[in-house]
Parts: structure tokens; sequence; C-alpha cells
């Protein structure tokens, strides 16, 4: 008998991924409904279906059991009308390739276990003839770099708030982050078009990746204290729906794969998908105070443990006293806790999408001397040097903590350029916290970021000392060198045959499209740069194990 079968319109891609499941995703059509079969090895396959979700553009996730299996599982997924009634999925055709989509994922190893895995941020899907979106997906797939363990996108995955990417070569660029949608079907609309691409469907339908948004998902440089429902259309405040549609295509597109999408209703916590779709739903903001408090989760893999933070939802206005770019009571006591869980023998990395460290001096009252206390602000309020009193004071409690026995690997993008720095303290030798940034997979029209002596970018990030106080916007930069108790060494990317070194004063960094590929093993953790073209940044950057260890006098 003829089955009506239809291929998936994007997907399958797999997203949390631990030793015992996985998650995989798919986007299927109106009046369809999604069939999946799988199976490890050459087993018998097993069937399944895939609830379709209408108000998430329908899309659908189930959850795959490895049930001990350490081989990958493989994925085919179908769609069949829904008024099909359907007694033996077996009998659709499964052997037409033009009517199914496939996938594999293999589990999480041991907790003893070595492993490699990809970051990248900031995938602008380009514009015109020249665009290079793909360029850095098609070079991971065809590199072989696709066989790493997973990969960790760490925001900006789409350009919601860009001009769509069809038509005129380039963009105006008044209209780069100024043209966000008016309806959550336009954020819809924009998932669709960066997910169809080639090269990135070929790679998520070969690994699991965990995600987490930055800005552009949203609109540009939002922060959750601008939206208040009571607010809205008044100074200093957007549109409450505009956060709520954004919020929802992040749901369907990205939170979906991830479990990231705790909400409350009164005190109970719920971890539902389509009562979370129904709480932020952005034609209304009835049920505002039930929305996710953030977006952040943790995950483990191998040797190591992760923290992915969302660094958009908790902040708090940087111009008032207390200012947070975590919550207090939220994310940052999870930090902490995260922290200090351990003895010390596993890795631990966290994600966050802004950098801790490097800063960019983008402030007009950078070393004006007169400006009254209160009149001292950030004009750049975008990442954690707006912030500078939490940071100094996760730092000091890294650094001081007799419970937190492993120095953080921090991950990071944003910023459009990859490189690697360290924060060093004045009078503490042994302290010395990584920061490797990563991005970007692909910005704009030819996956350039020029740099030269005059350029906007790479001369505004500053090395040397850290911002620590907001009333340090007042002092020159000689000022704050006496001053401030934490400064920032640049990782200088030589090409030789050692390690190279950090060097202080030295901006070194990679502004062409590209990703970062990190080994994590019982020696340490390396880094390198691989950039769109295939070659490699400089020598690799690596922290051995011990130098990792907080040895506590």
């Amino acid at each position: 008998m003829s089955m009506p079968c239809k291929k998936p319109s994007l997907g399958p891609m797999f997203g949390y991924t631990n030793q015992q499941s996985t998650i995989v995703w798919i986007r299927g059509t109106r009046s369809r409904k999604a069939i999946l079969r799988y199976r490890f090895s050459n087993g018998d396959w097993q069937y399944s279906d895939i609830p379709l979700q209408e108000n998430l553009d329908f899309i659908g996730v189930r959850k795959i059991d490895f049930n001990g299996n350490q081989d990958a599982v493989s994925v085919e997924v179908t769609l069949v009308p829904s008024n099909l009634e359907l007694t033996d999925p077996a009998a659709l055709h499964w052997s037409n390739s033009r009517k199914i989509a496939k996938g594999s994922c293999r589990p999480a190893p041991d907790s003893n276990s070595e492993f490699t895995f990809l970051t990248g941020s900031c995938a602008h899907k380009g514009y015109g003839p020249l665009r290079k979106g793909q360029e850095v997906y098609k070079r991971i797939v065809s590199s072989g770099d696709c066989e790493s363990d997973f990969m960790m996108l760490m925001g900006d995955q789409v350009y919601c708030d860009h001009p769509g990417t069809h038509g005129l070569p380039i963009v105006p660029a008044w209209l780069a982050g100024r043209h966000k949608p008016q309806r959550v079907e336009a954020y819809f609309r924009h998932y669709r078009s960066y997910y169809r691409q080639k090269h990135f469907r070929k790679l998520m339908a070969k690994m699991p990746a965990f995600r987490i948004f930055d800005d552009h998902e949203i609109e540009n440089n939002w922060k959750g204290y601008r939206y208040d429902p009571e607010h809205d259309g008044q100074d200093e405040y957007g549109d409450s729906k505009t956060l709520l549609q954004g919020l929802t295509a992040y749901l369907a597109y990205q939170a979906s794969m991830g479990g990231g999408y705790q909400h409350t209703e009164g005190q109970v916590a719920i971890d539902d998908l389509p009562a979370c779709a129904e709480v932020l739903n952005p034609n209304s903001t009835e049920r505002w105070n039930e929305k996710p408090k953030h977006w952040g989760y943790e995950f483990s893999w191998g040797l190591a443990d992760f923290l992915v933070l969302d660094v958009r939802s908790e902040r708090s206005n940087p111009n008032q006293e207390g200012a947070n770019i975590l919550g207090e009571p939220g994310q940052y006591e999870r930090l902490l806790a995260f922290l200090r869980q351990g003895d010390g023998s596993r890795y631990k990395f966290v994600v966050s999408p802004v950098p801790l460290a490097p800063d960019t001096n983008a402030d007009e009252q950078y070393g004006e001397e007169g400006v009254p206390d209160d009149e001292l602000i950030f004009d750049h309020d975008d990442t954690w040097r707006s912030y500078p009193e939490q940071r100094k004071d996760l730092l000091e409690t890294i650094r001081t903590s007799p419970d937190i026995n492993i120095m953080p690997i921090f991950l990071s993008g944003d910023i459009h350029l990859s490189n690697v720095v360290e924060i060093k303290h004045r009078d503490d030798e042994s302290f010395a916290l990584p920061c490797l940034i990563s991005s970007a997979i692909n910005w704009i029209v030819f996956g350039v970021q020029p740099v030269t002596e005059n350029d906007i970018l790479l001369p505004k990030l500053e090395d040397g000392p850290l911002l620590e106080s907001r009333l340090q916007l007042r002092e020159t930069l000689q000022a704050r060198k006496e001053q401030s108790d934490y400064r920032v060494e640049f990782f200088e990317f030589k090409n030789d045959t050692e390690h190279a070194h950090l060097s202080f004063g030295q901006r070194t960094a990679c502004t062409r499209n590209n990703y970062m590929k990190i080994k994590v093993d019982q020696a340490g953790v390396t880094a390198e740069i691989i950039q769109g073209n295939g070659k490699r940044f400089g020598a690799p950057w690596f922290k051995s194990r011990d130098d990792l260890s907080i040895q506590r006098p």
C-alpha cells in the first residue's frame, strides 16, 4: 500500500545528551504527524511518534534512552497525514531517502573519559552572493571535526533583529540590529531561514549541540530589567511582547532541545514544553511572572562539568547601586555552588555568552575627572565590565574560597573575534583564570573583522587592569593600574612548535570566521582556533591539570 510520507522540513538535530539519553528535535508541518524510528548498531528498529507543537511552529522533540548502549543511535523521521490511522509504522517508505530524514548521535562517555568539543558563536547568515554563513559548518563537516563529541553554541545562533538575508548583497548599516520582528511568526521565519543552511543541517544531524542565547535572538543588547508590562512604552523600557515573542522562538528552536525552560506556577517549578509555551504566550502578558527566571542549565561530559549561564534575563540596571549581571538570589548563587562542588578532580567550564574578560573601553566619560558620582554611567553596558563589583566578588571568591579546588575555564563569544586571555591578580602569582573567546562563525558580508591601528574593535579591547568599580570610570588607565587588583593578559598565538605563552600588553586575536576545538584529557585542556578556510590560527593554547588545580596554603 502506498503511504503518503513526507520529509520533515528541518531536522533531525540532537540536543541535551548524557550517558542515559539524548533529545532528538525536528520541525514538521501543519496537518502532519511525525513518526520516528531508531536503533543501535544493527539491532531491531524501534518506533515512536514525535508530538508536534502547533504554537511553537510545529517543532517536536522526543527523548531517546540509550539503555546502556555505548554505540551511536541511528535515527530516521518521516511525516504522515495527521488523520492517518497507522497500525504498522514499519510499512512506511523508510527506504525512500526523499521522504525521510536521517541522523545519528553517540551517548556521552563515562566520567573518566577524555573528549573533544567545539565552540562557536555569532553565526550571521551573511548577505548576497559572497555570503560566508556556511563556511565554518562546511569546514567542520569536511574536516572530520564533526566526529568531536559535541558543539557548544554560545549565542547569536540567529540574527532575528537583522533584515532578512535574501536580496541585496550588503545591508544598510543603520538597519542591522534595529530591524526587530513585529510578530512571533517573523522570529520563526528567521530561524527557519538559518536552520535550512545545507552544511548546518549536515552538522547538526551528526553530533549533539548545547545552546544558549545572547542578544540577537531577541533584539540587540537586550537586558532583562528593561522589560516590564507595567512600563511598556516608557523611556528606557522595551516592549514586553517583543521579549515574549523572541523567547517563544528560542523555546521552539533552541531551548526545547536542552530542557532549560523551567517556569513556575505559584511556587511549583514546571519542566513541561507545552506548558512553558502557554506561559510565554506572545500575545499576552497575563502570566508574565510565571515565565522562566533564567534559561541557564548544567551538564556533564567525560572528565568535566559545565554550567551554562543566561547573562541577559537577570540583569539589573548597571548604573544603580548593587547592580548584578547574574541574579542574587539566582544564577550567581548557582554559579558559586557549581564552583564549590567536588574535590577538584573534575574540570569545570562556565559558559558566559558575553566574556568575563577582556573589557572594551567604550564609555564616553572614560578618563574624565570632575564627573559627579551620580553622573558616572556605563554608555556601553552590554558586558561584565558594566557589573564590575559582582565580577570582582566572583574573582575574589574563586581566589580565596577554601572549598574551590580547581580553576574554572570560562567560555564565551559575542565580540566577533577569537582569543584567549587570563585574569591575573597583582599579589597572587598562582591565580590565573582562563577565558576562551570563540567568535564569530560568520559576520555579515565577507566573514572578516578587519583589524588596523585605527579600527573600531581590537584596539578597544583592554589589556592590563580590569575595571573594578563604577567610580573608576573617571580614572585614567594609569590610575587604574595602580588601584586594580586584577588585570588581563592576552595569549600570544605564536607559530612555533612549543605552546605559546602569555604576553602582557599584546592583543592577539583571530578576526576571520572561525571556531574553537577544545580537547580535555588527563594531562590538561588544549584549545586551538580553526579558521573557516581550514588554517589553524597559531599554536594551541594549553593548560595542564596541575596548573588548574588550586593549592591553598
